[in-house]
């Protein structure tokens, strides 16, 4: 089954862009990570501009022992592995820049989620690094710098 990872605004901030996985054993994962989950999602990058919080969906499926998968950014999918109300995943990969603030294209390259479900309520931690184009005069364009983003009270 395919799954989405949509952002609902004009500017994508992330995206999950394909990547590997390993099994975590213990219990299996809560299947009510199975569902769409609208949310925000907040990014923060070091040294540059922050971004004000977007509106935001994760689809979840195919929740099966340890394992649940969404599609991401490129039509890839990603395998999450965990036990209970926690998942995460690690790779590389990166995603189609967007147009944000006044470099007119940044690319993100996600290294880390971690998916937790408290109380029927969604959150993530994702972190990786952000590569602004060189077009503008603000000091962070044209640099690679990290970035932390959340995502927060995702509801379904």
């Amino acid at each position: 089954m395919r799954q989405s990872f949509l952002v609902t605004v004009a500017v994508a901030l992330s995206c999950a862009c394909g990547g590997s996985s390993s099994s975590s054993g213990g219990a299996p994962l809560n299947s009510s990570f199975a569902g769409t989950w609208n949310g925000t999602k907040t990014v923060v990058v070091t040294g540059a501009v922050g971004y004000d919080p977007v509106a935001s969906s994760v689809v979840l499926s195919d929740v099966t022992g340890n394992t649940m998968q969404y599609e991401t950014c490129n039509d890839t999918t990603v395998t999450f592995t965990g036990s209970g109300d926690s998942a995460s995943w690690s790779g590389s990969f990166t995603c189609p820049p967007v147009a944000v603030n006044d470099c007119i294209q940044i690319t993100l390259s996600p290294a880390v989620n971690n998916l937790v479900l408290t109380a029927g309520v969604l959150s993530y931690v994702q972190t990786g690094n952000a590569t602004y184009a060189s077009n503008s005069t603000h000091t962070y364009c044209g640099k690679t710098l990290p970035y932390t983003a959340t995502f927060s009270n995702g509801m379904q």
